[in-house]
């Protein structure tokens, strides 16, 4: 089975009812990788996630229900958090890339978990950097 990393927006679109379809496919992507274990995320996923949820959402999540989330989703998912060597990586990744250091790390993580995809809403067209390929989960629905 090919191993996977959700970035955050995967985790905010399953919140967002103005998209059924892509609402109900990063549903889909979450529970495969809850269900099936071959999804992952990061602290960081976890920590803006969070954000965003008690804090951007048009409406926000209580407390409890946040402490819900993160026990049942998202500390199951968590399989690398940060340290040095997370750290050098991701700033090799800058050099290679140009992408932001947030965007870097994400990487970096990926690669630590051993995924061969990120899933994520940024991009708009299919891209590799190294063995990783970065696919935005919605482009086609």
């Amino acid at each position: 089975m090919v191993r996977y990393f959700l970035d955050t927006g995967i985790f905010i679109q399953s919140f967002d009812g103005s998209d059924p379809q892509k609402q109900d496919h990063a549903q889909a992507l979450i529970g495969a990788a809850l269900n099936n274990h071959i999804g992952i995320i990061s602290y960081q996923v976890v920590e803006e996630f969070l954000d965003w949820a008690l804090h951007r959402f048009e409406e926000p999540l209580t407390l409890q229900d946040a402490r819900d989330y993160l026990k049942q989703v998202l500390m199951p998912l968590n399989e690398v958090s940060p340290d040095m060597e997370l750290m050098r990586s991701a700033l090799d990744y800058v050099g290679q890339t140009g992408y932001p250091i947030g965007d870097a790390s994400i990487l970096a993580a990926a690669v630590k978990g051993r995924c061969q995809i990120i899933y994520s809403n940024r991009f708009q067209k299919v891209q590799r950097i190294g063995n990783l390929i970065l696919r935005n989960p919605f482009l086609n629905l």
